[in-house]
Order: structure tokens, then sequence, then C-alpha cells
């Protein structure tokens, strides 16, 4: 039984959250969807211009404005599929910031965490959830904080500073990945 108590920073939080997110959009099927599809989209309207601008040379006219424009968005949709997943994780920490300093009070809570033989009882204030070791699907640490996610999508970040020393966090990760299976 291994017991700690913390209180976690903002960053930590918004780090913790992008994490969860973007570990989960990774296998998420709508985020490949979006991609292809803004990808395809911007490819379809390239060739269309491209049809467009030949229609305009056989007429006679000249074809560089729809040349240009089926390059334009033939490039907006090979460049959005890169850089949209940056662009999304960009703007859900600039969003989780925002939530984090309008509920501040959430920040505020002493955190207790405590790791039994087939549980974690987490406290927060009056407010307790328990957590089976075998619903724990990631235990990850990253940052100087271990973050321990759940299928329910629940998760807790724990610093590394909030154990007595290196052997209790040690122990509490290795026990919880050894419960996990």
């Amino acid at each position: 039984m291994i017991e700690v108590r913390y209180k976690n920073t903002e960053e930590q939080w918004v780090d913790f959250s992008v994490y969860k997110m973007s570990s989960q959009s990774e296998k998420d099927r709508l985020a490949i969807l979006r991609r292809n599809l803004f990808l395809g989209i911007g490819i379809l309207i390239g060739v269309l211009y491209c049809i467009l601008a030949m229609q305009d040379y056989q007429k006679g006219d000249s074809p560089a404005f729809s040349i240009i424009l089926g390059i334009v968005f033939t490039g907006i949709g090979i460049f959005g599929y890169f850089k949209l997943p940056t662009y999304w994780i960009k703007r859900a920490k600039k969003n989780f910031k925002d939530f984090f300093k309008k509920n501040e009070r959430v920040l505020a809570r002493t955190i207790e965490v405590l790791l039994e033989r087939e549980s974690l009882i987490i406290t927060r204030n009056k407010e307790k959830i328990k957590i089976l070791l075998s619903n724990i699907t990631n235990v990850e640490e990253v940052n100087n904080c271990i973050y321990i996610i759940a299928k329910d999508n629940s998760g807790i970040v724990i610093p590394n500073d909030a154990f007595k020393n290196q052997d209790d966090r040690v122990n509490f990760k290795v026990a919880i990945t050894n419960g996990k299976k």
C-alpha cells in the first residue's frame, strides 16, 4: 500500500490532457478520416481547376488563373494533411489552458492517491474515485510526472516529487504495471 499527496499545476494538467488527446487521436478513425478528407478535397479541387484550365486553353483563353488556383488548392490539401494534427494539438493546448484558468479551483485541490492491491483510490477533497488496476490502459512517465489513464478515459497526473524517494516512485509504477495485466 503506497500513499501519495500532492497538488497539480496548470502546466501538468495541460500537458496530461494534450497527451491523452494525442495518444487517443492516433488510434481515432475520425482523426484519420479528417486528415484524408482534407487531403482528398484539396487534391479534388486542384484537379478540377486544372480541368478548367484545359477548357480555358481550348477556348483560347489564358489558363494561368485556373492553374494557379489548382496548384494552391492541391498545396493546401497536402500541407493540411501534414500540419493539421500539429494545429489541433496547439489549439487543444490553448483551450485546456483557458479552461484551467477559468476553473482555478480544480487545481487548488490536494489530491491523495492510495495504491491498494487491486485498485487506486483517488481522493480530491470529498470526492473519491476508485480505479481498478485491471482497468488501467496506460502508465507513462512524461515531463517528470507519471500519467495514468484508465479505460473509462479517466486519468491522473502524479508529479515525481510527490513521492518520498525514488524507490517509492519505482515501486508505485511497478505495482500499477503488474496489477493492470
